[in-house]
């Protein structure tokens, strides 16, 4: 999730913070990730990190890497229930 945020900070990314708050009304993966029923982040996500990181993508562990394609072994109580509050 740190490389997450630090990809699309606002500083880092120059603010795409409507991008994002259209997505989640319009992006099917975005909606099932942050409402908790799909551990994977979106492909979003992944595409943007490998865009930015370039030739240095490859160089990821591949704890970050498996996340990215994968998601998170189990629910993200923190992410889940921060929606529903």
């Amino acid at each position: 999730m740190n490389l997450l945020r630090a990809v699309f900070s606002e500083k880092g990314m120059g603010g795409n913070y409507a991008q994002i708050r259209d997505r989640m009304t319009s992006d099917r993966e975005f909606k099932t990730f942050y409402s908790g029923e799909s551990p994977k982040p979106p492909t979003f996500y992944h595409n943007r990190i490998r865009t930015g990181l370039a030739p240095f993508y490859e160089t990821l562990p591949s704890k970050v890497l498996n996340y990215l394609n994968h998601g998170e072994p189990y629910p993200n109580d923190r992410v889940s229930n921060s929606l529903t509050h």
